[in-house]
Parts: C-alpha cells; sequence; structure tokens
C-alpha cells in the first residue's frame, strides 16, 4: 500500500519545496530577460551596421547596377547579357579585383558627373 495517503508530508515541507520551485522559476525567468535583452542589443547592433552600409556612396552608386541586375533576373533567359554579366562578375572577383586604380577613377570621375552625390542632413 501506498504510505503517503496515510502520512501526507507536513505543511513546512510543502512550503520549503513550493519556495524552492518558485526561486527556480524566478531565476528562469530572468535568464530568459537577459538573453532576450542581449539578442535585443544584438539585433540592434545589426541593423545600425546595415543601415550604415546602405547609406555609403559605393551603396547608392551602385544602385542602377542592382536595378538593372533585378530587371535582367526578372526577365529570366530572354536576356543573354544577365549571364554574361554573371561570369564578369565571377571572373573579377577570381582574379583578385584588379586595378582599383581604375575602378575608382570610374567611379569618381566618370560616374559621380552622372549619378551626382547625394548629401543628406
Amino acid at each position: 500500500m501506498n504510505d503517503s495517503f496515510h502520512n501526507p508530508p507536513d505543511a513546512t515541507t510543502l512550503m520549503d519545496e513550493l519556495s524552492f520551485l518558485q526561486e527556480k522559476m524566478e531565476t528562469a525567468v530572468k535568464e530568459r530577460q537577459e538573453m532576450y535583452n542581449e539578442l535585443q542589443r544584438e539585433t540592434a547592433r545589426m541593423q545600425a551596421a546595415l543601415d550604415g552600409i546602405y547609406q555609403s556612396k559605393s551603396w547608392r552608386w551602385t544602385t542602377p547596377l542592382r536595378k538593372l541586375e533585378s530587371i535582367l533576373r526578372r526577365n529570366g533567359k530572354k536576356y543573354v547579357p544577365y549571364g554574361l554579366l554573371g561570369h564578369v562578375k565571377k571572373l573579377w572577383v577570381e582574379i583578385g579585383s584588379p586595378c582599383p586604380r581604375v575602378i575608382r577613377f570610374v567611379r569618381h570621375r566618370i560616374l559621380g558627373k552622372i549619378w551626382h552625390l547625394r548629401v543628406e542632413k
């Protein structure tokens, strides 16, 4: 037979157990809150970094290329140049992006005259 029906635990033992479980639950809640706060801080840090990228000159100046890429991608296989652009990009990266001065010249002297720099206040 089960003795728990005949000998129930006394009230102080139950209160101690309840107190222990409440402390354990509060500790778990605090740990979860700390994890949540850390994730919120990390999210804010990453969003700030992403905003910095979006505000950079290079992101703004390459907007036409990204728009062209999306148009070519949207139209899929109708356009042969899209495949060619993809291969040129891969080749450029594989050879280590040579001629940084030429690229800088094109960006600043040629594209800078076509697409003027926006000054944000």
